[in-house]
Formats: C-alpha cells, sequence, structure tokens
C-alpha cells in the first residue's frame, strides 16, 4: 500500500511540476508581438472588465431589479390562467393535423399542374 502511496505522490508531484514549468513559459509568451507579454495584456483586460462590473454593480438598484422580476413573474402566471391549457393543446394539434392535410393537397394540386403542362 505505501508503493502505491509513494508513486502516486511521485505522479502528482512530476505533473505539478510539469505545470508550473508550462506556467512559466506563458507568463513569457508575446503571441501578437506587440512588445507587451501576453499575461500582462489579458491581467490588465480582466482588471478592466472588473471595474467596469464593479461600476456597473454599484449602480444597480437591486431593489427595483428585485420589484421588476416579482411584476414579470406574477404577469406570467396572470398569463397562464388567463386560457384553458388543454383547449389550446387541443387546438394546436387540429390546427397542426389540418395544416398538414392542406401542404398534402398543395402538393398534389402542384402536381397536377405540372402534369398538365407536360401533357401540353
Amino acid at each position: 500500500m505505501s508503493i502505491r502511496k509513494t508513486v502516486t505522490a511521485m505522479a502528482v508531484d512530476s505533473a505539478k511540476d510539469y505545470l508550473h514549468e508550462r506556467l512559466e513559459q506563458l507568463k513569457k509568451l508575446d503571441l501578437d508581438k506587440n512588445g507587451i507579454k501576453d499575461v500582462d495584456q489579458v491581467t490588465e483586460l480582466v482588471s478592466r472588465a472588473g471595474e467596469k462590473v464593479k461600476i456597473a454593480m454599484e449602480s444597480t438598484d437591486f431593489p427595483k431589479l428585485a420589484s421588476g422580476l416579482e411584476q414579470l413573474l406574477l404577469g406570467a402566471e396572470t398569463i397562464r390562467s388567463s386560457f384553458d391549457r388543454e383547449k389550446v393543446g387541443q387546438a394546436c394539434v387540429e390546427l397542426s393535423a389540418c395544416l398538414a392535410k392542406v401542404g398534402k393537397l398543395l402538393q398534389l394540386g402542384i402536381a397536377e399542374v405540372k402534369s398538365h403542362e407536360t401533357d401540353n
């Protein structure tokens, strides 16, 4: 059992060392060749975005937001309770069947017109 633990510990250490080396190499990259290390560019971009998010969060009126969301939910419930879902479902099934039949009749009509055109 201790051999297994030792091998596992060695594998973890090896993987950790490998990732550390790769991270150090990544810190040196300048893929867009603009003279600024990519890690510095990413840090700047994330910091700038974080600052904008912070400003947005500070300017948000959460009580109003919560109230608006509550109104939306109440409105959705009112809409849902304003019609009979079973009857609407039945109407949709019937409408679908009707449209399928109309489509089939249109296809037959088009085929008939094409048939007459080739006969003439």
